[in-house]
């Protein structure tokens, strides 16, 4: 390891510890730095560290810097394994549950939309150009959910499955509400937009993918990033911080308060926004991996994920309520 940091960028490391399996913390006695031996196939970690070049020549730094080695690559390869160098951030854990750090979550998030959008990501031989269709995809999910309720009734009958078919007409309810609201919203026009300036999103936008750093939060971790609308963002973030459904008229004000800090959501970008965090996406995706991907001794597991999924639902509608008020203002 010493020397692909030496020969791959220069550096000659005082200090190595490991974070995780994959990942290690660099110091140099000057800086220290992120060492990542990515788990991403090769065209793909192309495609994110395109994505994270683009962000410093677009004037974004509030993320954790990609340095690239001298091979004059923005990555480093080594007996079939590839590595990436970051900016270490010594941070604070960001915490949804706070306040202060959800808004400074959401003002980051807003200040990388305005700059994550690179025309030429699309040229690259990558999975991750997607088709931003949302209204197929909920049709297709929609249609899952119906099949998925044909396998449980008619499959030997579990806790899982039972609990399935209680909720089914719920969920299934609120997913074409989902498909009605994006069918009657600016949704075309907005995604055909974004596909034309090449906007890309985070994609994974969770507590941990941000480090509180002198008051700011700092983005990390862009391995799931991708090609797509940017409010698919900001539902992930305004999801996970609400699903506890405490405190949500203080959080949806964090966070459309700071995501609008320069400049406010359209009335048709909010139609979609509330659209799109109609639609179930914790019970399809449960249930998509209960039904095709479930391996043995497993059935507590999905049981538990299931039954947590129906506790946000009953909160979700409320927090649903007040955000479409607010977004209606």
């Amino acid at each position: 390891m010493e020397e692909m940091l030496f020969y791959g960028w220069g550096i000659e490391p005082e200090k190595i510890v490991t974070v995780q399996d994959n990942v290690w913390c660099v110091e140099d006695g000057l800086e220290k730095f992120a060492f990542k031996r990515s788990l991403l196939k090769e065209k793909n970690l192309r495609f994110v560290c395109a994505a994270e070049d683009s962000l410093l020549r677009h004037g974004f730094f509030d993320y954790a810097l990609l340095l690239p080695p001298k091979n004059g690559q923005l990555y480093y390869g080594d007996k079939g394994q590839f590595y990436t160098l970051h900016r270490w951030i010594d941070g604070e854990k960001c915490d949804f549950d706070h306040i202060g750090h959800l808004y400074t979550a959401a003002q980051t998030l807003f200040s990388f939309h305005l700059r994550s959008r690179e025309k030429s990501l699309k040229d690259l031989d990558s999975t991750r150009y997607v088709c931003f269709d949302r209204y197929q995809q909920l049709a297709e999910r929609g249609s899952e959910l119906q099949h998925f309720y044909e396998i449980a009734s008619f499959s030997p009958q579990t806790y899982f499955t039972k609990l399935y078919r209680t909720y089914y007409g719920g969920f299934l309810e609120k997913t074409r509400r989902a498909q009605k609201e994006l069918l009657c919203s600016e949704y075309p026009r907005l995604a055909r937009e974004a596909a034309a300036v090449g906007a890309f999103i985070h994609y994974d936008v969770a507590a941990r993918n941000f480090l509180i750093e002198n008051n700011k939060a700092m983005l990390i971790d862009f391995d799931y990033c991708c090609c797509d609308l940017p409010l698919t963002d900001l539902v992930r973030l305004t999801k996970r911080s609400l699903k506890s459904g405490a405190r949500c008229e203080e959080k949806i004000n964090a966070i459309l308060n700071g995501y609008q800090q320069y400049r406010r959501l359209t009335k048709e970008e909010g139609k979609v926004l509330y659209a799109l965090l109609l639609f179930p996406q914790k019970y399809w995706r449960i249930s998509h991996r209960y039904f095709y991907e479930q391996k043995a001794n497993e059935e507590e597991y999905y049981i538990k994920k299931m039954e947590n999924a129906v506790k946000e639902l009953e909160k979700e509608d409320h927090w649903l309520d007040l955000l479409k008020k607010r977004l209606e203002e």
